[in-house]
């Protein structure tokens, strides 16, 4: 039975500036990077005092340039490629909450035209849910919790939009839809769009709204679509070809666009005597489209006509990746998945048992070693039968691992208190299963899998410093071992190299090792070598590196390393107006209290000039600058809860 009970939280429907925690910027970031701050600061603009309120609204909330420049950087996408994101200047994300403000209904409407798409907004979001233990259920029943407590939970809001359909792939083929759907037709195809964000054309979201001869008759008019138009192109360097790949807004417009070419996929069809329900049926989850069907020829007919409707938008089908299927309908990766599960069921069944009232326990393991090389063959073999990759399962074998540590956690006080023998158990079982956890990140590490350590990082660190102190310096070590064998394999190397940016897959696990406090053994000399080459650092190994290394004597030389590269990056703050980069960096630097009261009134006089504010004196700008440190931006310098953190980005990751 679960100890947790879901609590209904409400959403202010005239909070048009919430779109901002949830839509605008990507969730693949650094775990301590959130807009958080960016919606408390603009939510309480008027208490800003006015030399800072004149600021803020210069550089974000009448920000008059004309385009802003993203902040461009990658993700491991899979073993072989990355897929590259975009970080919205802040002005052009404020743009972009209030055309959500003005436009949010016709937003609705025409995302639900299609019966295609499993995920589409449905309607403005008025609830959320957030977990809380039963025992602490009864002091919210009577409550009203709305956006302005947000910060009070871990859950918050994954979208300002109540969605339809299924939030992950996945679910819809483990659903009663797709098994409906398979009975019914012995066919399925499944397809997707060639490089679907970096191909789409901006104005053709004016075609799927209306006619294109005559949306090219009125471009200049004030409509839904040539704003949505306007607003793309202007958060992208005024680029028309592409739009920024990451935040939900962007996923929003490609679903207006695909839309229009599913109606238009289902007229075409119709006139070659192939009827939508009858002869055919379409699933969209976003740029993936699986069509079932009953013959070959009607199969290869709709491929065709799903590609001619594409290209009526300048989009076209990945070749590559299209896949055909007769019943029974499992794809090989829904098929190694299958076979991992049990596999890892039965291995499970070697540390941890169910014990009465359905706890989680610990094994004893009398030898963790032979232990983790024995669970490792056997994954490596069920990879070897199925001629998959670690790859394939390396993100599923991971999630599956963290939850045992996280139940384990969970249920250690009750456990105990059933049977008081298991408490010396659980230092070997964690210690193995972060060993686990360890090994096939560092074959395989994603940004999605490194929420999941980080997540196991944090838990197990509280948990020994908490319950088991004397075995924390043991854990401490082992956990730095294992993340300098993750930084020194052949993965990591691959992503870093050339060493121009790192990894938000180690940024993420570093700044969780930080949990570990006095046990965590890296030196400036070890961060250095290892991490970061400060030539080359950016916005979010800065702010990273930054937090790791706080105000700790020994990290001295390289915090001044830093201070003398922000300088020269920011340079004189010239680009904060247009730059995301430049302007999340220097509204980060400015409220860090890790940096020397010097470069932050260096960078905060540069920007005043910029903006065209007067000068103000030292002691003037000491006062502001003592409102922004308690007023952060992006990073919560002093009030960062870790595990908050990670479970909102873990609920964020909407695709």
């Amino acid at each position: 039975m679960s100890k947790f009970k879901y609590i209904k939280g409400n959403l202010r429907r005239g909070d048009f500036i919430r779109s901002i925690l949830t839509d605008t910027s990507p969730y693949e970031a650094p775990l301590i990077v959130s807009n958080d701050g960016f919606y408390n600061n603009l939510t309480n603009i008027d208490s800003f005092n006015s030399s800072n309120f004149s600021l803020i609204s210069e550089l974000i909330t009448n920000n008059k340039e004309n385009y802003t420049i993203p902040y461009r950087y990658t993700i491991t996408k899979d073993e072989i490629s990355v897929r590259r994101l975009s970080l919205i200047h802040p002005a052009s994300q404020f743009e972009m909450a209030k055309f959500y403000k003005k436009y949010d209904s016709l937003i609705c409407h025409f995302a639900s035209r299609s019966p295609f798409s499993i995920r589409f907004p449905s309607k403005v979001g008025s609830t959320f849910f957030f977990s809380t233990p039963i025992a602490d259920a009864n002091k919210y029943r009577n409550n009203k919790i709305d956006t302005a407590d947000l910060d009070k939970f871990v859950r918050n809001p994954a979208s300002y939009f109540a969605y339809s359909g299924f939030d992950r792939l996945y679910k819809f083929y483990g659903s009663g839809a797709f098994v409906r759907l398979e009975k019914r037709f012995p066919l399925m195809a499944l397809m997707d769009i060639s490089k679907c964000f970096d191909s789409i054309y901006t104005h053709s979201v004016s075609w799927a709204i209306k006619d294109p001869e005559n949306s090219k008759k009125n471009t200049a008019a004030s409509s839904f679509g040539n704003e949505f138009d306007k607003l793309m192109q202007s958060s992208n360097y005024s680029e028309t070809n592409g739009i920024c790949i990451g935040p939900e807004i962007s996923r929003i417009f490609a679903e207006i666009i695909l839309q229009k070419v599913d109606v238009d996929i289902i007229q075409e069809a119709k006139n070659e005597g192939i009827i939508f329900g009858r002869d055919f049926s379409c699933k969209r989850y976003v740029d993936d489209y699986i069509i079932f069907c009953n013959t070959d020829v009607q199969k290869q007919k709709l491929i065709g006509i799903v590609s001619h409707c594409l290209s009526q938008f300048n989009l076209h089908l990945n070749n590559q990746k299209l896949q055909h299927f007769s019943r029974p309908f499992l794809t090989p990766k829904s098929h190694i998945v299958n076979a991992t599960r049990n596999r890892l069921a039965r291995l499970f069944e070697t540390i941890v048992e169910l014990g009465g009232q359905n706890l989680l326990l610990p094994k004893r393991i009398l030898r963790p070693g032979a232990f983790v090389k024995s669970f490792i063959s056997s994954i490596k073999s069920g990879c070897f039968e199925e001629d998959a990759n670690y790859d394939m399962v390396a993100n599923y074998v991971i999630s599956s691992l963290c939850k045992r540590v996280e139940r384990l956690i969970r249920d250690f006080d009750e456990a105990i208190n059933h049977d008081s023998g298991l408490i010396d158990l659980y230092p070997d079982s964690i210690s193995a299963l972060m060993e686990l956890v360890f090994f096939f990140y560092t074959v395989n590490p994603t940004v999605a899998s490194s929420y999941n350590v980080s997540r196991a990082i944090v838990l197990s660190s509280r948990f020994i410093s908490e319950k088991h102190p004397s075995h924390l310096k043991k854990i401490a070590t082992q956990i730095q071992m294992w993340v300098n064998e993750f930084i020194k394999s052949s993965s990591y190397l691959k992503r870093s190299s050339p060493r121009s940016k790192v990894p938000i897959e180690l940024l993420n696990v570093l700044i969780a090792s930080s949990e570990l406090g006095n046990y965590n053994s890296v030196n400036e000399k070890w961060l250095i070598d290892n991490v970061i080459s400060v030539d080359h650092i950016e916005y979010f190994s800065i702010i990273s590196c930054l937090y790791y290394i706080k105000e700790k004597d020994n990290f001295s030389g390289l915090r001044n390393q830093i201070e003398e590269k922000i300088g020269k990056i920011l340079n004189g703050c010239v680009n904060v107006k247009r730059s995301a980069h430049d302007a999340q960096l220097a509204l980060d630097v400015l409220s860090c209290p890790y940096l020397s009261t010097k470069l932050r009134r260096k960078i905060l006089t540069e920007i005043r000039k910029i903006c065209g504010l007067p000068k103000r004196t030292n002691a003037e700008l000491d006062i502001d600058l003592a409102e922004l440190r308690d007023k952060p931006w992006f990073v919560q310098w002093e009030t960062l809860d870790m595990m908050a953190m990670i479970r909102k980005k873990e609920l964020s990751a909407v695709y």
